[in-house]
């Protein structure tokens, strides 16, 4: 059986994001259950770039064809690169699938040829630009496009993409995006299959046994709560004069102006996965001060880890709606209930305890077999 899995962002990205480690774990998945996986994208990365990046091996049952290397940074359009799908169209129509599985959004170039040969769809929500599009404003703040890139691919998207009620079936990465998704599609039959966690070796630290370090990593788009964080970190390092944040590709001019005054507020460049893993055990907070977000591997990550989630209470982000939503402790609205929420677990070992706990049995849960089990029985 031949499956495609097409790269992220209507089949233009197969590089670094989170999209991108989602479709190299379901390849993972889907060659050892020996089927043949064809990953195909405009930009990408070789197979030896895809697995150090992502942590997921690839065997020789999978093969990845891409347009142009993301090592070389190229800059296009989003309208642009979506209309360069027609060049995979000649390798589809070769391949010969059994099934294609879009991540987020359909090229009509390649729905096209999945209809033309009866071929099976699928597409995994991460965060659709078909559901995003419907609302101007909403396409503008989820994106890092300015204004004009914002107008100009709305008008391009309604032309380039087809919409997802043709697809035979939507899987969503959270809540959040299922409901996002069945408000803009009316479609009922949306499943959730939650991203897996890589392996973990060995048991993750306890809270006490952490230096007090609170870690942010979310991507700093324009639901990115800046003033929420600037005021947060000004009165958590007061607070605990012992305690240290690090912001992980801060992009925040005012953030890195209170790094420049401050060492106790470091900030990095994308750290490399050895040196995520080894700030990810050392933190007993991990900060996400967002208001969008799809799923939210990293908060999970930092969960498994050992740290504590702190997380914007937003029924568009789903770090809250499938993690910290279910912990009293770990969810804000406001920058004085983030404050009480950490002096409360701070002060309370039971608590810590029981949170640990908690987010460890759920986390054990996210596990690559798990994943697979469920991605092959959404797929046959």
């Amino acid at each position: 059986m031949n499956i495609v899995i097409l790269g992220c962002n209507g089949g233009t990205d197969l590089a670094y994001g989170g999209g991108t480690y989602v479709a190299t774990a379901m390849a993972h998945c889907l060659e050892k259950q020996k089927f043949n996986v064809h990953m195909l994208s405009i930009i990408g990365l070789d197979k030896e770039d895809l697995i150090r990046t992502h942590g997921w091996c690839l065997g020789p049952r999978v093969h990845i064809k891409y347009i142009m290397s993301a090592l070389n940074k190229p800059r296009i359009p989003f309208f642009v690169s979506v209309n360069l799908t027609r060049k995979l169209v000649p390798i589809i129509e070769s391949i010969k699938p059994d099934l294609i599985i879009y991540n987020d959004d359909a090229p009509k170039s390649i729905q096209t040829v999945a209809h033309r040969l009866h071929v099976r769809t699928l597409a995994y929500i991460h965060f659709s630009y078909c559901v995003r599009r419907h609302n101007l404003k909403t396409l503008y703040l989820t994106t890092e496009w300015s204004w004009m890139e914002t107008i100009l691919n709305y008008l391009s998207l309604y032309h380039l993409l087809s919409p997802l009620q043709e697809i035979d079936r939507l899987i969503a990465n959270s809540r959040a995006t299922q409901t996002a998704t069945q408000l803009i599609t009316g479609r009922r039959d949306i499943k959730v299959l939650n991203p897996p966690l890589r392996p973990h070796y060995g048991k993750p630290s306890r809270f006490n046994s952490k230096p007090r370090m609170f870690m942010h990593a979310a991507r700093q788009d324009k639901t990115f709560l800046e003033n929420m964080l600037v005021e947060f970190i000004t009165k958590v390092i007061k607070r605990y004069p012992d305690s240290k944040v690090l912001i992980n590709q801060n992009k925040s001019r005012r953030i890195a102006r209170m790094a420049k005054a401050n060492g106790r507020v470091i900030v990095t460049q994308r750290l490399s996965n050895d040196m995520w893993r080894k700030a990810l055990s050392e933190a007993r907070w991990y900060l996400h001060f967002k208001r969008f977000e799809g799923f939210g591997v990293a908060t999970a990550e930092a969960a498994a880890e050992g740290a504590v989630p702190l997380v914007y209470a937003s029924p568009q982000n789903g770090s809250w709606t499938d993690l910290a939503s279910e912990c009293k402790y770990c969810s804000f609205e406001s920058i004085d209930e983030a404050l009480n929420n950490v002096d409360e677990i701070e002060s309370d070992a039971k608590k810590r305890e029981e949170i640990n706990d908690f987010f460890l049995r759920k986390m054990n849960m996210l596990n690559i077999e798990e994943f697979g089990r469920k991605l092959l029985a959404l797929i046959q």
